[in-house]
């Protein structure tokens, strides 16, 4: 049976509002907004910011060399692991176990304070979920959380493979990495089914491999060869596979979110004729975005929709605080992207995704409440460890500083291998176990 999403239309909304680039686009050293006010893009990280002091603080990134592939062992452990630790007779080989508090003063975007509690009073408040509801997403089982760690580890590897394999020439074109943000791809594994259709933006790698799209076949679109997703065609940022129902990376800023209401009016389409039975297909849409593209014009519209028609749609919005390198508090006056829809009546909720545990819980409960009543927001505060592309020069104010920090602080596979270890569920030995399975 062919679903509706590939033979019906997906529906498609107006965005004014959209210019076709980004405003910080830096394409061979030509910066439009840096030449409007007259910024030297060749000293531009040691030039005034674009925008008053006195709306966001002037740090500048700092100019020493950086190891892309060097982690801290002082993982910042997350409210459960640290409970579980100060319990524990022993602190475990290889992982030190103490908590990172030292957030320097010059980094622009803080850690995620949230933990455990403040979404299950989230939950309750915006979702009206009660407490024996809440309990079932309160433990996930020991292989549950394996699983999400070799996922994450996958991810990683992946990306690390995808940089040395377009420094070495056989990867061409735009390749966007998604390194620190592996949690999201756990996800997607962990809580969204084969049946489910999904569609994301242009770092969308490991969101294909997480829905169950072959690496090697990744890989081998990424390099152009007819055993790709798309033969060779799509190339990076548009990853497409029928099969496992992900409906492609898209290459414009927002331009999928649309799209993603029209794959969840194709999910009560194929009901209405008959295609499905609505009692038993609890399939959902789900449309991954960057906390810029939550900016555009289209998230408006596509909220409005989705509320209209009671749309089978999650709006997963992967918040690190950069719209390519603009932050994003620059130019969003409402960085809380989750309470975006509570002018339509479109629930939120926002997680700490450097906190794998609890990015899992929150993406069960939320996913369990599109499927049974309807469109929901899912907010994941992260950190992307890499610059918008290969090509970055990164020299956007605080962002060097920004990433060595989180590389150090903020590494969701540190931080969760400590978290397992402290709460009993892995040894280390199984941890390196999943490590050498993964390579």
């Amino acid at each position: 049976m062919i679903s509706s999403a590939f033979i019906a239309p997906a529906l498609t909304l107006t965005a004014a509002s959209y210019s076709g680039s980004h405003p910080n686009s830096l394409i061979n050293g030509f910066h439009p907004t840096r030449a409007r006010f007259g910024i030297n893009p060749n000293t531009a990280h040691t030039s005034a910011p674009l925008v008053p002091a006195s709306l966001t603080p002037a740090r500048m990134s700092l100019r020493s060399p950086l190891n892309a592939f060097t982690f801290s062992r002082q993982p910042r452990l997350s409210q459960v692991g640290l409970s579980a630790l100060k319990n524990s007779a022993s602190e475990s080989e290889g992982l030190n176990s103490k908590k990172n508090d030292n957030v320097p003063d010059t980094i622009m975007r803080p850690p995620s304070e949230l933990t455990w509690d403040d979404n299950k009073a989230d939950l309750k408040k915006n979702f009206g979920f009660s407490d024996k509801k809440l309990k079932q997403y309160e433990s996930l089982s020991p292989e549950d959380r394996k699983a999400a760690y070799k996922m994450m580890k996958l991810s990683r590897d992946f990306e690390l493979a995808c940089n040395k394999a377009y420094m070495e020439k056989k990867i061409a074109g735009f390749m966007h990495l998604d390194n620190g943000q592996e949690s999201i791809p756990a996800l997607i594994a962990d809580t969204l089914k084969k049946e489910d259709l999904k569609c994301s933006y242009y770092r969308e790698h490991c969101h294909a491999i997480a829905s169950g799209v072959s690496p090697d076949k990744v890989m081998a679109e990424l390099m152009m060869k007819a055993t790709g997703t798309c033969q060779g065609a799509g190339g990076s940022m548009h990853i497409y596979d029928k099969e496992h129902n992900f409906g492609g990376g898209w290459a414009l800023v927002s331009e999928q979110i649309p799209y993603g209401a029209g794959m969840a009016r194709s999910i009560q389409l194929d009901q209405h004729l008959g295609l499905t039975d609505p009692n038993s297909d609890d399939r959902i849409a789900v449309v991954i975005i960057g906390d810029g593209a939550a900016q555009n014009g289209r998230m408006a519209e596509t909220l409005n929709t989705a509320a209209k028609e009671k749309l089978p749609l999650l709006f997963l919005v992967i918040d690190n605080g950069r719209a390519i390198n603009t932050f994003t508090d620059d130019v969003a006056t409402e960085t809380d992207i989750y309470k975006l829809g509570q002018h339509y009546g479109i629930p939120g909720l926002k997680v700490d995704g450097q906190n794998p545990h609890d990015t899992l819980r929150a993406g069960r409960a939320v996913t369990d409440y599109v499927r049974e009543k309807g469109p929901a927001i899912l907010q994941i505060h992260t950190y992307r460890f890499q610059g918008h592309s290969p090509a970055d020069p990164q020299h956007e104010r605080g962002r060097k500083e920004e990433m060595r920090w989180a590389r150090e602080a903020m590494d969701p596979l540190v931080i969760d291998k400590a978290d397992m270890v402290a709460e009993g569920i892995a040894t280390t030995d199984e941890i390196k176990a999943i490590d050498k399975e993964v390579k």
